[in-house]
């Protein structure tokens, strides 16, 4: 009955039994806690009591010396002392005896002696006061006027004495005529003080660096509570520096608050036994039906035994997890079959997928190899096997060394590898592969990212032979080196023949002749311009082509480019426009290959510009490089076809009615040249507008400002609809205004980094107006060029 009522209980009831004897506890603790209040105060009162003592021993200390202090010095100017040094007559008759009978102290054992400036005894009350005194600090001090007081200890034994040095002076002169020692005993000290320990009391006096002053009875090796108090001294005793301390053993003190917690401490054992067997009691009979759960449980997961009976465990919180128990296996036998059939089916399609890739690795074209971190086979597919020329389990368990020439392969196989973050791992590379029983092949290759398998880090890398492409390669570099070759010399030829013949009189009587030999020679020259492009590019390609960087000042060599190809502009009819910079650039490149590029893109860009149009060029800051572009009006490149761009062989109209002519190797060169230099190439294009070409190269210093030339205007970019006939009233010249048709152009000027855009609104009335706001466009070009920019307002 008391069992099922036991079990009937809820579990906040059992609970709240179980708080009533943890009750029991606290108030255990509590006590304790009184205990150590008790404790605390009892140490607080000692240390008041010990401060007491402290202060008034000192204060006692302090009269004691004073009085002797007071005394040597009233002796010090007595006539008799005085007279004595002053006056060698009847001086041991009268003065020595003197000494002897001068109390001193009451306290104290006093000796005095009286010496000269050159440290002769004229006069002393003991023989322990002689000449070696002479040699103390105080001495010296005292002969140039000065009191001393210091501590000493008696060579002879162990007693402790103050030494007090006090200048005799004499009236007369005003001046130090001797020296007045008194030595002051203090053994006699703790006498003096009454110490007594039958109380548990114990003190001492002791200087500023700790030396003991006297025979006290000081506790060595025990821990003290202890506190001290300074003697407060007149000089010139205030040198000694003297503190007396006060102590009491702390084991005394413990004893005290020892008793008081023993009997605590029996109440507390007690308790805790009783809590004890009862907490052992409560938690057998509350954990009894869990144990029984955990049993079933426990069935469940090593036997996967379902049909379990659980027995009936009351109606409590207990009772009510056994019935959910109950409940919850009728649900987990069920889905255990369903889990069940689920993996069996998961398993047979990761099986056939591992299969079909297996298969797809099999059938693949290229090597697949995977390597472990300190660059060991794992596994390899049959493409790879074939390379290496060797079995699979021949293969597996040997380093990539030992038929790769991978010379950074450790920083890929390396996840925590700088490279490899850096997406260096990804870039294919080509390198020597060495096979098994073949000859060397030719492959190129790229690893992958790390991935762990089974706790190893693998990386997988990617082999391909490129032996026919390489072949290929070399196919094609020996015929064009030998097509350019075998055309330059009947070329050099045909040149010279053309130039004989147009000086001939027959040719030159002749227009029609005159008209086919200028055919014969512009094919020429282009089909020499093609073999020197190849030439070119062949030595790009195969690293032949030599660089000579120096320091070069940029703005000269775009100017004598721009000089260079004003004719060809103007044959036709498209002017070139240079926009001053405002900053001088030095760049670290090749003069020559440089001008070569300039050329390049001058000459392309007047191509593709529209009729009548104007090629702007433009240098300016970009970020911490120089960037220098060009700007031409022409009909833009397609989007579909800019992926072609800076391709060999290849222009943006290859039509057969093509307008322009040329190679298609002008591009391919010229970001060569542009790399080869250290600079980076690009363009922006737009449909119907035009193009914008840019190369930047890094600068190998500051900029630095650049001087204006004379007549040099400013240069500004202006919205077309803003500018009419009345502009020049600006006081600005009409030749610095640059027009800009539509905000594409205007996106493409800004790409120069040598403009920035002004919002038109910043000008008050732009319009047909505008002549009347020459003071604001004024002030819009000076905070323009006082950022190195241009502006450009719309």
């Amino acid at each position: 009955m008391l069992r099922c009522s036991w079990n009937d209980l809820p579990i906040a009831r059992k609970f709240a039994f179980v708080s009533a004897i943890l009750t029991l506890s606290v108030s255990l603790i509590i006590g304790i806690a009184a205990s150590f209040l008790v404790y605390r105060q009892i140490i607080a009162e000692i240390n008041q009591e010990l401060q007491r003592e402290a202060e008034t021993g000192s204060q006692r200390i302090a009269l004691y010396f004073e009085a002797a202090r007071s005394n040597l010095e009233s002796l010090s100017e007595s006539g008799l002392v005085v007279n004595g040094v002053v006056d060698s007559f009847g001086r041991q008759e009268y003065l020595e005896p003197f000494l002897r009978d001068f109390a001193i102290s009451e306290y104290f054992s006093v000796d005095v002696g009286v010496f000269n400036l050159n440290g002769e005894v004229l006069a002393r009350s003991s023989p322990i006061v002689g000449a070696k005194d002479v040699n103390d600090t105080g001495f010296k001090l005292a002969v140039q006027g000065i009191g001393h007081a210091e501590r000493h200890r008696d060579p002879g034994g162990s007693a402790d004495y103050i030494a007090i040095t006090l200048p005799i002076i004499y009236e007369a002169t005003g001046r130090a005529e001797g020296v007045l020692l008194g030595r002051i005993h203090v053994e006699t000290l703790p006498s003096l003080m009454g110490t007594s320990f039958d109380d548990g009391l114990y003190s001492h006096l002791v200087n500023a660096y700790g030396y003991e002053l006297g025979n006290w009875q000081w506790p060595e090796g025990v821990k003290l509570l202890s506190r001290e108090a300074k003697v407060v001294l007149p000089a010139p005793l205030d040198n000694l520096q003297l503190s007396f301390r006060v102590a009491r053993k702390m084991s005394d003190i413990y004893a005290v608050v020892f008793d008081f917690l023993t009997g605590i401490g029996l109440v507390a054992i007690a308790g805790t036994a009783a809590i004890t067997l009862i907490s052992v009691w409560f938690g057998r009979r509350l954990g009894k039906p869990l144990r029984e759960l955990q049993n079933a449980a426990t069935r469940i997961v090593e036997e996967a035994q379902f049909e379990i009976e659980l027995p009936e465990l009351g109606k409590d919180e207990v009772g009510q997890l056994a019935a959910s128990f109950r409940d919850m296996l009728g649900h987990v036998k069920v889905s255990y079959s369903v889990l069940e059939a689920r993996v069996t089916q998961r398993t047979r399609e990761l099986d056939e997928a591992k299969m079909q890739l297996q298969s797809i690795l099999d059938n693949v074209v290229d090597g697949i190899v995977s390597i472990d971190l300190n660059g060991r086979f794992v596994s390899a597919n049959q493409a790879a096997l074939a390379l290496f020329g060797c079995e699979e389990s021949e293969l597996v368990g040997r380093n990539i060394t030992d038929f790769l020439d991978i010379e950074d392969i450790g920083t890929f196989i390396n996840p925590a590898s700088e490279d490899y973050r850096l997406g260096q791992g990804r870039i294919l590379n080509e390198t020597t592969l060495y096979p098994v029983g073949k000859s060397d092949l030719p492959i190129e290759y790229a690893i992958g990212e790390p991935v762990d398998v089974e706790g190893k880090s693998l990386t997988t890398l990617l082999i391909r032979d490129i032996t026919e492409r390489k072949e290929i390669e070399r196919l094609k570099e020996e015929f064009i080196s030998t097509v350019s070759h075998e055309l330059r010399t009947p070329l050099t030829s045909i040149v010279g023949a053309i130039a004989l013949a147009k000086r001939d009189e027959v040719i030159t009587q002749s227009a029609r002749l005159q008209k086919l030999l200028d055919v014969a020679a512009q094919n020429t020259d282009r089909l020499g311009r093609l073999v020197d492009d190849i030439l070119d590019l062949e030595k790009l390609e195969s690293g032949k082509l030599s660089f000579e960087h120096t320091d070069l000042d940029l703005e000269p060599i775009i100017r004598q480019a721009v000089t260079a190809c004003t004719p060809y502009a103007q044959r036709h009819g498209k002017p070139l426009r240079l926009i001053a910079p405002f900053e001088k650039f030095t760049v670290l490149a090749d003069e020559g290959r440089l001008g070569q590029v300039l050329n390049n893109l001058i000459s392309n860009s007047v191509k593709y510009s529209g009729p009548s149009s104007e090629v702007t060029i433009t240098m300016a800051r970009y970020h911490d490089k120089v960037r220098i572009a060009l700007v031409d009006q022409g009909d833009g490149i397609a989007p579909d076809l800019r992926k072609f761009m800076f391709t060999r062989f290849w222009q943006a109209d290859g039509s057969n009615t093509r307008r322009t002519s040329g190679t298609g190797l002008g591009l391919a060169i010229t970001r060569a040249l542009v790399e080869g230099n250290n600079g980076t190439i690009s363009y922006r294009s737009r449909k119907g507008v035009g193009s914008v070409f840019f190369f930047d190269l890094p600068l190998t210093g500051d900029a630095t400002p650049r001087e204006k030339e004379q007549g040099e205007e400013p240069t500004i970019a202006v919205n077309a609809r803003y500018i009419d006939e009345n502009t020049a009233s600006l006081g600005i010249d009409t030749k610095g205004l640059l027009k800009i048709e539509t905000p594409a152009e205007a996106i493409l000027y800004l790409e120069t980094g040598a403009f920035e855009r002004v919002h038109s609104d910043q000008i008050a009335n732009c319009g047909p107006e505008y002549a009347a706001n020459d003071e604001q466009v004024r002030s819009v070009v000076e905070q323009s060029n006082s950022r190195n920019k241009h502006p450009l307002i719309w």
